[in-house]
Parts: structure tokens; sequence; C-alpha cells
């Protein structure tokens, strides 16, 4: 008997390339798919929340001794405001509203105890920060919550 080295016919090898190309190509498209969409939707996030930073505009309306009016004047709802007296932190004791709507006004009553003499109360947002100042000099009287 004869044994003579014969190498894979040309059919058979023609077939295993046309296999191994097909795979590394689905391989291809699934990698690429899933990080196209990982790319998109962290971006698509990050263009949302720059775009409402852009469109966000407010003013101080009105301070009535410890209520503050902000009006929304940006293009889209406003909301996580701070409050500052004289540069200092103060306390939001109530709101009428958690997202004040474009062209609207909302009322939040801040904690009173620093507020005495002449007064700047300072409001900050994500971008943009409006304030005001007053003399409560003489002034009592101070609201618990915001009108209904």
């Amino acid at each position: 008997m004869s044994f003579r080295n014969k190498g894979v016919t040309p059919i058979i090898s023609t077939l295993l390339l046309i296999m191994i190309v097909i795979i590394l190509i689905s391989m291809s498209y699934v990698f690429l798919t899933r990080t196209f969409e990982s790319v998109s939707s962290t971006t698509g996030g990050q263009s949302e929340e720059a775009s409402k930073k852009i469109g966000e505009g407010f003013k101080i309306d009105g301070v009535d001794k410890n209520l503050v009016y902000v009006r929304n004047q940006g293009t889209s709802g406003l909301s996580g405001l701070k409050f500052y007296v004289n540069d200092s932190m103060t306390a939001v004791l109530d709101y009428d509203t958690a997202v004040i709507a474009p062209d609207g006004v909302g009322c939040f009553a801040i904690d009173s105890s620093n507020m005495h003499g002449n007064v700047v109360i300072k409001v900050t947002g994500s971008v943009k920060t409006a304030e005001a100042q007053k003399d409560y000099t003489g002034v009592s009287g101070f609201y618990a919550n915001c009108p209904p």
C-alpha cells in the first residue's frame, strides 16, 4: 500500500475560506452595531443635557419677605435651582411647582433666618445666576408656605 501526501482539494478549501469570511463579517457586524448604539446613546444624552443648559434662562421676578418668585425665560422646563442669602446656601421650605414651565413663574419660600438688614438673594441654575437685593430692616412675619 502506498501513501501519497494529498492536500485538501480546491473545492473544499474554497468552501472553508468562504465560511471563514462569512463568520468574520458577521462577528464584525455585531461588534460594530453594539459599538455605534453605545456611542449614539451616550452622545444623545449629552447633547440633550447641553441643549437644556443652552435653553436655560430665568430671572427673579419679585421678592416678598422670604418668598422668591422666579420667572423661566428659557425654552425648557426649569428645575434644580439653588438659593443663597448673602452667599450662604439656604434651604427651600416650600415651592409651588417642582419644574417651572417656559414663560412660567414659580414661588419658593426660603429660610428667613439670615434675612436681616440689607440682603442679597441669589438664585443659581446649572448655568445661569440671578440676584436681587432687599432691605429687611424691621421686616417680620415671614411665610412658611407659598400661597396657593
